[in-house]
């Protein structure tokens, strides 16, 4: 495969890690993860939170080691998390600046929520 053409649009590559993290060292402008579980599972979340940070720390180590393979810069690269939270009506949750300044300090660029129960915090009748 060759290099994308300059300019493009920025190439974000997801998904595990054995091949997607090389292709991403690679040819990608961004990565992301996904980490965390649905609302359904919320109890499994909290007891392996820890365990998800881990993983996600060792993918970017793993990253790392690619990037110096293939002589490129680690720096270049965004990264990026999706996980899910519930979150409280009329209030910041705490755990939302908790768990951004955790994927902040293992190296994370930018966190993307996905509030399942939204709807239920904001009066929406229709979703």
């Amino acid at each position: 495969m060759q290099r994308a053409r300059t300019p493009h649009p920025p190439i974000l590559i997801g998904g595990g890690e054995r091949k997607t993290l090389r292709l991403v060292a690679m040819y990608g402008d961004a990565c992301n993860f996904v980490t965390g579980t649905s609302l359904k599972d919320a109890r499994v979340l909290r007891r392996s939170r820890k365990q998800g940070f881990e993983t996600l720390h060792r993918k970017l180590q793993v990253l790392k080691e690619h990037c110096s393979r293939f002589r490129r810069p680690y720096g270049d690269i965004k990264k990026t998390v999706v996980t899910y939270i519930k979150i409280a009506r009329d209030a910041m949750n705490t755990e939302v600046v908790d768990r951004c300044e955790q994927f902040s300090c293992i190296g994370f660029e930018h966190v993307i929520f996905n509030m399942p129960n939204a709807h239920e915090c904001f009066n929406c009748p229709h979703v």
